[in-house]
């Protein structure tokens, strides 16, 4: 061993040890969490968005030919060119389509970066993983260990069992 240890309050070790045990807990926890996130927002977009922004554009491009139609309609019924409410109604459904076409276009573009991203995220979340189901509870049991050590020490260097004297009281400071 390298030198003598005074451990002055063996209950601060056990309290350390408690609470890493906490976080260790409320890690596992969140990383679940974030998972789950991050798996349902992955469901979202490409099982709620994407199929409702492509349904909406086919709809819509059924509006767009009727529109058309509702025009060419008027032109060979109305030879007046007056088709004011028939081109609104096309110029609506044609814009309205392309909105459609850009709300696909950007659930693509979110899919393409989130699944960047979450690529990204899960070799981090993995790593964490580790340091969670192995690295900390070994801490844990390093601590455990400790703790039994230094609770066997104190049994065995204590005369009759009896515990160590307090610590002594920290010095005071006499200088102006």
């Amino acid at each position: 061993m390298a030198g003598p240890v005074r451990v002055q309050n063996l209950e601060m070790i056990q309290r350390f040890r408690m609470d890493l045990n906490i976080f260790v807990e409320r890690c596992r926890t969140a990383l679940d969490d974030a998972r789950n996130d991050a798996n349902r927002t992955l469901w979202w977009l490409q099982y709620d968005r994407l199929p409702h922004w492509q349904r909406e554009v086919r709809r819509r491009e059924a509006r767009v030919n009727q529109a058309r139609q509702d025009l060419m309609s008027a032109k060979m019924f109305d030879r007046s060119e007056s088709n004011v409410s028939e081109r609104r109604a096309l110029r609506k459904a044609e814009e309205a389509l392309e909105e459609a076409r850009q709300k696909v276009d950007a659930v693509k573009l979110w899919l393409r970066r989130f699944d960047h991203d979450a690529r990204t995220l899960t070799a981090q979340w993995q790593r964490l993983s580790v340091d969670l189901d192995h690295d900390l509870p070994r801490a844990v049991d390093l601590l455990s260990r400790l703790i039994d050590s230094i609770e066997g020490y104190l049994d065995d260097s204590a005369p009759g069992g009896a515990q160590p004297p307090p610590p002594p009281a920290p010095e005071e400071d006499t200088h102006p």
